[in-house]
C-alpha cells in the first residue's frame, strides 16, 4: 500500500489520509487549490497533491503541531494563524518525534488484532483505512521537521479565494492558541483540525485552554445549520454530520460547569489525563493531581 490513502469526497475535494495518524484535505477551485494541513512529513505530500491537481497550491495549517506541518517545507506558500508564526519558525523537538514513533507499534498491533473481527462481522474499516507500516526507505532516526517561514499570516474572517470556491478562516483556539477551522460556506463543509474530533479531543496539553475551547465549540455550534459535513484531522471516522458540532459544544458546557463525570486515564502516548464523555463526543482534560507529560510539554507556545 502507499503511505497515503486518497479518497475523493466530492468534486474537487479529497481526503489525503495517513491512516490512523492524521487527515489532510485538498480543496480545488477553478483557479487555485488549498491544502488543509500537510501531515507528518514521513512521505512526500507535494508529490501526492501533484497527482490530484495542477492548480497553484497554498498550504494552510490548522495549527502548528508537528503532525499537521510535517510537509510544509515542500511547498512555497504556507499560511498559519498569527499565534502560530513563532512556532512554525522553530525546529520540532526530536523528543516529540521520537515519542510519536515509539507509540506506533502499539497502534499497529491493536489494529491488526481487531481487523479480522471487523472484516468478518462489521466491515467498518475499508482497505483504504487500514493502518500500514512506515514506508520503505523512511529512516526514523533522520525524521526531521525543519522550521519554515509562512508566506501568509491569518486572522479570523480571512478568506482563500480559489475560483468558484471560498474558504473562510474561523479562529477556534482551545487545543492551541493558533487553531483555526476552514468553512466552505456555500457547500457546507467545515474543516476543523483538532478543534473537533470523533475520537477524544485533546484539551489537556500545556497550551490548551478549556475556556477558549468552550467558546470556540459554542461558535462552531452556531454554524451547525450551515454545515452538512465536518471534516476532521484524526481518527478513522473523519467525516460526520453538522449536528455533531452542537454535541461538542454541549460537552464543553458541561466541562466548564463541572457537570460531567471524569475518570483518570492516560492519553494515546501515556500522558496523564482525565477522560470525559458526552453522547458521541469525548475529551481528554488536565488531571490536577498529576503533572502533565503530554506530547508537547517542551514545546508550549
Amino acid at each position: 500500500m502507499d503511505w497515503f490513502s486518497v479518497r475523493r469526497i466530492a468534486s474537487g475535494l479529497w481526503r489525503i489520509a495517513e491512516p490512523g495518524h492524521v487527515n489532510s484535505w485538498l480543496v480545488e477551485g477553478n483557479d487555485a487549490a488549498l491544502l488543509i494541513d500537510a501531515g507528518l512529513g514521513i512521505f512526500s505530500m507535494a508529490e501526492t497533491c501533484r497527482r490530484l491537481t495542477d492548480r497553484p497550491l497554498e498550504v494552510v495549517n490548522t495549527h502548528g503541531h508537528f503532525d499537521h506541518i510535517g510537509g510544509d517545507a515542500e511547498f512555497e506558500r504556507i499560511a498559519i494563524h498569527a499565534a502560530g508564526v513563532d512556532r512554525l519558525g522553530r525546529q520540532t523537538p526530536p523528543k516529540a518525534l521520537g515519542k510519536y514513533l515509539d507509540g506506533l507499534p502499539k497502534y499497529l498491533s491493536a489494529f491488526r488484532e481487531q481487523l479480522p473481527t471487523d472484516q468478518e462481522y462489521f466491515r467498518f474499516f475499508t482497505p483504504d483505512e487500514w493502518l500500514r507500516d512506515l514506508p520503505a526507505g523512511f529512516a526514523p532516526d533522520s525524521w526531521r521537521i525543519d522550521p519554515v517561514k509562512p508566506t501568509r499570516v491569518l486572522s479570523d474572517g480571512d478568506k482563500f479565494e480559489l475560483g468558484g470556491r471560498t474558504a473562510e478562516v474561523v479562529h477556534t483556539p482551545g487545543h492551541t492558541p493558533d487553531s483555526v477551522s476552514l468553512l466552505l460556506q456555500r457547500e457546507g463543509y467545515l474543516f476543523t483540525g483538532d478543534a473537533v474530533n470523533t475520537g477524544r479531543v485533546w484539551a489537556h496539553e500545556i497550551e490548551s485552554d478549556l475556556e477558549d475551547f468552550s467558546a470556540s465549540a459554542a461558535h462552531l455550534a452556531e454554524l451547525s445549520s450551515e454545515v452538512h459535513t465536518v471534516c476532521m484531522a484524526h481518527h478513522m471516522r473523519a467525516e460526520i454530520d453538522g449536528a455533531f458540532l452542537v454535541e461538542v459544544a454541549e460537552m464543553f458546557d458541561g466541562i466548564t460547569a463541572g457537570n460531567l463525570e471524569t475518570e483518570a486515564t492516560v492519553d494515546d502516548f501515556g500522558g496523564p489525563a482525565l477522560l470525559v464523555r458526552h453522547e458521541r463526543a469525548a475529551a481528554y482534560l488536565p488531571d490536577p493531581s498529576r503533572p502533565r507529560e503530554g506530547m508537547f510539554e517542551d514545546w508550549s507556545a
